[in-house]
């Protein structure tokens, strides 16, 4: 059987406010989406039974809760396609960054399943699956740069191409979501201006953008890791036109002018013991 290869890509949020907790106990969030070029590598071969996963290197996470092995449950349980698969998935997106490293996984699971397998599932069904897996994964089917709302399930992709350069650094400790949801105040989000994003977008207005990043979920995870607002500090002065925490943290990008000075930040970063990344934006898939 031939094997399929995807490239998962993780994102980073270029303004995140969670505007206020629903019913079903998720947050009503508006944020805008971009996937960059950090990305996890997964590789599936399709076989009579079962579902095999190996994740190099492992995870502090039992199989059944991974979220590409649950990706894939869910493919072969909807579709009632008598077939398995063994995966294989190295891990280059560091677990509890918010950089959405696991939903991607799971996005890309389903769109190579789908594919090994002729397609029987519409986009619009994966998109269903996807919300059901977890709340990034509708975002990751579409990539590229997206204003996304509701608990992260509708996804609007924005025909913007503007070209930036990110410094990418990682704590020294990880941050669950669900801890992070756990602790936040309510009614502190900050002053919504997703509409400022958009136009800096829009215009490929960098200065605009880099003072226009915001993030409801900084404050909470500066709180259990101060080393957030150290590196915030530091990639502000390395030149960033900004700096702010990817999603539920902990990791921390600054968007920089030039490929030259994002370089020259991560290369600090690396120096000092961090694992840091320079980074840019990717296309959507479709």
């Amino acid at each position: 059987m031939p094997n399929f290869k995807a490239l998962a890509p993780s994102k980073v949020n270029l303004c995140l406010f969670v505007l206020f907790k629903r019913n079903d106990g998720y947050h009503e969030i508006e944020s805008v989406m971009q996937t960059i070029n950090i990305f996890d590598e997964i590789t599936i071969e399709p076989t009579p039974e079962n579902i095999k996963l190996l994740v190099e290197p492992p995870l502090d996470v039992s199989l059944e809760e991974n979220l590409a092995f649950k990706a894939a449950k869910n493919f072969f349980e909807a579709t009632a396609i008598e077939g398995g698969a063994s995966i294989k998935l190295k891990k280059n997106i560091p677990p509890g960054s918010g950089l959405g490293g696991g939903s991607s996984d799971a996005a890309a699971v389903l769109l190579l399943l789908n594919r090994a397998y002729g397609s029987p599932l519409t986009f619009k069904e994966l998109e269903n699956l996807g919300e059901i897996l977890g709340s990034d994964v509708p975002f990751f089917l579409v990539q590229g740069t997206a204003l996304v709302k509701g608990r992260g399930e509708k996804v609007y992709p924005l025909p913007f191409n503007l070209t930036f350069h990110l410094t990418v650094v990682m704590p020294s400790k990880s941050l669950s979501t669900a801890f992070v949801y756990e602790n936040l105040t309510p009614g502190k989000s900050l002053e919504k201006n997703t509409l400022q994003v958009l136009k800096a977008l829009r215009e490929r207005d960098l200065g605009l953008l880099g003072r226009s990043l915001r993030n409801d979920l900084e404050a909470v995870a500066g709180r259990f890791v101060p080393e957030v607002w150290t590196i915030r500090d530091l990639l502000l002065q390395a030149g960033a036109l900004g700096a702010v925490v990817s999603g539920s943290g902990s990791a921390v990008f600054g968007l920089f002018p030039d490929s030259k000075q994002a370089e020259k930040a991560t290369n600090f970063f690396q120096s000092h013991g961090f694992w840091a990344r320079h980074a840019w934006g990717t296309p959507p898939l479709r």
